[in-house]
């Protein structure tokens, strides 16, 4: 007994795992959302060109030593491929042109095709026709892996783990032309991560959905949705309110299925890529016209400064460039004069030079040969600077531009005036040229601080209208999630009782579900950005600080998720421990000092036998009226209605059957093949079981969610307190105690063990209520099951049709069985749900 009680002590010890489901559309960004929560740069593969992640993936704490990452892939069973390969087989074989179809990717036989290529990238057409099935599954390398069930990675570099895992998770680019892909034979995923916000025991789990052509891979889907106590639906932020993805929350179907599972209270929203906007658009869209202008009065004014500075910048080069050629034309002419005092001291006669005859030597061939008549007229003896008289060599008169130069020598004293004049200019023209271009390099990076600014301020205009946006948008759905669950209530409420239903009347309130109701906005890779990964991605952020892309925000609240769970299982842990600590203690000093004689002893223990018998039977009534009450509920609201719900599918299935006869003919015969579900390659989904049980579970969906989110738990408060009873049950054999030689220690022990039992008997009540709802997820699921199970053979029969006229026969045969069965099928429908209940 002792042993057993410490054991159960010990499994209690355990940290409880919480599920949290990511669903979403194909492209919603689910995996970058993951890997930023994890903030790992990517362990969950990413693909911007297609979806990425084809199998389901769990990733939870890592409480390995020895490695940072590890990862468990499970395979499908042999049994499970083979049935599965049937299916492509004939996908392929009954298109019709297997050559033509096979090469068509957006065909049923070319999805079919290229996932045999992908495990068996070596098969032709020629040996898939003449080779069985049995062949290819037990193929050497396939067959090896299905039998080893799994494979385990582990890795201390994410780099590497990630390497080694993509293989398996993703329909890659094949680097070699026969490599063999391994997604098609995975069941399930298991990663194993040191990520901060799993250490409470959340677990992740991505969910590529639940329409899988593989039965197995659908199942394990199927399997974590029944087991989520949180639900997490991810569309990007510009279809979110457009498709209204609250509102639909992936189709009524869905919507349904977590009203009866009771996890409308466990759903969150995401919306993924918040950063990507068009500012122009938001500003319109949103009417944000008044608020933007002081951003865009800001922009506009930093661009005008911009726009200054930038000619600015461009007159004072101008400038710079006209002193840099005046300040060439005073240095020739310094050097002129230079020249002229040499011939001076010299005892020569000179002239100060003609005005032309000092120019830039960037001038034309024209000028240069003005200058050179001028300056030197008659080189040797003769020149224009010194000698008595000048003698002209050329006949100036033709030239407009040639000035006659001053027939004035010029003295020694007249020379280093103009000297120093020459000087004094250079070096004013000089200082101005650096002045003007120290200016230019102020008014240069006072540019470039206007440039960061005006990048500021776009920045902050257009993370304005992200938060604009984030917040209409978590408005709208907030009200949409709220509307959806009020039409689901009105039309259970109108199906119910259609002659006093009042659309005007609320349920429930709607408000306060859409205030509480969960949205986050968030961008994955500008956290990522900001938090120091994709380097490569050259694109900045227009977010300053990681808690504005709300991934920190998505990350508490992750870990508020596993608070419930965490609390409960602690104060059951304690209070199991208490239990057992008060026993031992009540053990240990259980020494009687009286001295009885076998017959009075034997007294006393029958007397204290019967009154324990009675609390046990007392104790057994009342959980049998629990049991009888619970039994009357389900009855009154519950079995009740199924007959109506079974009616309400009998008249509708003909309608919904001849909805199909507009489906095309291939995906119609695949929908057989498949038991009645299918995702075609047009990634439209069909499931004929669901349609048919349609309109009966549209009937028994509020009453259900009413009954197991409700009803249970006001049957369970009929239980009469059991911590009364036992204290009677105690104050009955207290005066025994005495006999016993026990005291008031012993007293107050059995008192103090009995406020412990009582709670453990609450915690037990708690464990029935979660038992019974997990049941119940599996038993609300059997509708579709049982209809599945019970068209089975009208399927295969549909699937044998073939030749001229094949699709009108199995269109017939589908309308004649539905006809011919439809009141059995939906009375065992109910009677087998009924009966699990």
């Amino acid at each position: 007994m002792l042993l057993k009680q410490i054991a159960d002590t010990q499994s209690k010890a355990k940290l409880p795992k919480t599920i949290i489901g990511v669903v979403g559309n194909t492209g919603a960004g689910k995996s970058s959302i993951i890997n930023a929560l994890l903030e790992e740069e990517k362990i969950v593969p990413t693909n911007c060109m297609r979806a990425c992640t084809a199998v389901v993936t769990e990733i939870s704490y890592n409480h390995d030593t020895d490695c940072k990452y590890r990862a468990v892939v499970e395979f499908i069973a042999k049994e499970d491929w083979q049935k599965e390969l049937e299916v492509l087989f004939d996908d392929i074989i009954e298109s019709g042109d297997f050559d033509r179809e096979s090469g068509n990717p957006d065909s049923e036989a070319g999805i079919a095709w290229a996932k045999l290529r992908a495990v068996y990238p070596r098969i032709t057409r020629t040996e898939l026709k003449s080779a069985n099935i049995q062949f290819w599954v037990q193929e050497k390398k396939v067959s090896r892996l299905l039998e080893e069930g799994k494979i385990e990675i582990k890795e201390k570099d994410a780099l590497r783990f990630y390497n080694k895992l993509q293989k398996y998770m993703t329909k890659a680019e094949k680097e070699k032309k026969f490599e063999m892909e391994y997604w098609p034979l995975i069941k399930v995923v298991r990663l194993y991560l040191k990520a901060d916000i799993l250490k409470t025991g959340a677990v992740l789990v991505d969910l590529p959905g639940t329409h899988d052509s593989n039965a197995a891979r659908a199942n394990v889907a199927e399997g974590y949705m029944m087991q989520c106590s949180s639900l997490w639906v991810v569309a990007p932020i510009h279809r979110a309110i457009n498709d209204k993805s609250a509102k639909d929350l992936l189709g009524k179907a869905f919507r349904r299925q977590l009203f009866m599972d009771g996890g409308y209270q466990a759903v969150s929203f995401l919306c993924s890529k918040c950063d990507d906007i068009s500012v122009t658009e938001a500003i319109e869209s949103l009417g944000l016209e008044e608020d933007a202008e002081q951003y865009q009065d800001r922009i506009d004014e930093l661009q005008g400064h911009r726009k200054d500075l930038m000619k600015s910048v461009q007159a004072g080069k101008k400038t710079v460039e006209k002193m840099a050629k005046e300040l060439e034309t005073l240095r020739l002419e310094k050097n002129t004069y230079e020249e002229l005092k040499k011939e001076a001291k010299a005892g020569n006669t000179v002239y100060a030079p003609e005005p032309k005859a000092i120019t830039s030597p960037k001038r034309s061939p024209k000028s240069n040969a003005r200058s050179s008549n001028a300056v030197s007229r008659n080189r040797g003896k003769v020149t224009s600077y010194f000698s008595k008289k000048p003698i002209s060599l050329t006949n100036n008169d033709e030239d407009e531009d040639y000035v006659e130069p001053n027939d004035d020598p010029l003295s020694l004293k007249a020379i280093d005036a103009k000297i120093v004049q020459l000087k004094t200019a250079i070096n004013k023209v000089k200082t101005g040229a650096t002045v003007i271009r120290k200016d230019i390099a102020v008014q240069g990076k006072e540019r470039q601080e206007t440039e960061k600014a005006i990048k500021v301020a776009k920045a902050e205009l257009e993370v304005f209208c992200i938060q604009a946006r984030n917040s209409a948008s978590k408005r709208a759905i907030k009200r949409d999630f709220a509307a959806g669950l009020k039409d689901m209530d009105d039309e259970a409420a109108y199906d119910r009782d259609p002659e006093n239903f009042d659309a005007r009347e609320d349920l429930r309130d709607y408000d306060e579900i859409a205030r509480t109701f969960p949205v986050y906005c968030v961008s994955a890779r500008a956290f990522q950005k900001l938090s120091g990964r994709l380097q490569q991605d050259s694109k900045s952020s227009s977010f300053v600080d990681v808690w504005e892309t709300e991934i920190p925000k998505l990350q508490r609240h992750c870990v508020r998720a596993t608070k419930q769970h965490r609390r409960l299982f602690a104060l059951q842990f304690l209070n199991t421990l208490d239990q057992l600590s008060n026993s031992l203690s009540l053990w240990s000093t259980g020494t009687s000092n009286a001295v009885l004689e076998k017959e009075e002893f034997e007294a006393i223990s029958a007397s204290i036998t019967d009154r324990l018998r009675q609390l046990e039977l007392d104790l057994c009534v009342n959980a049998s009226s629990v049991a009888t009450a619970l039994s009357a509920r389900a009855e009154a609201r519950l079995f009740s209605i199924f007959p109506d719900a079974a009616q309400a599918a009998i008249t509708e299935a003909e309608n919904i059957v001849t909805q199909m006869d507009t489906v095309h003919w291939g995906t119609y015969r695949a929908l057989c093949k498949r038991q009645g579900v299918h995702r075609n390659c047009h990634k439209e989904e069909f499931n004929v079981n669901q349609s048919l049980c349609e309109p009966l579970i549209r009937t028994v969906t509020a009453p259900w969610g009413v009954f197991f989110q409700t009803e249970i738990h006001t049957a369970f408060d009929l239980v009469v307190s059991i911590e009364e009873r036992l204290s009677e049950t105690l104050n009955s054999i207290f005066p025994r105690f005495q006999e016993l030689g026990l005291g008031d220690f012993q007293k107050d022990m059995l008192r103090r063990q009995t406020s412990i039992l009582a709670q453990a008997f609450k915690d037990k009540c708690i464990r029935i209520i979660h038992k019974v709802q997990a049941r119940q997820k599996e038993i609300n699921r059997m509708f579709e099951q049982v209809v599945r199970e019970e068209l089975s053979d009208t399927y295969e029969t549909i699937t044998e049709i073939r030749g001229r006229g094949s699709w009108l026969r199995m269109r017939r045969a589908m309308h004649d069985d539905v006809d011919d069965k439809k009141e059995a099928i939906f009375r065992q429908t109910v009677y087998s749900v009924q009966t699990e209940l």
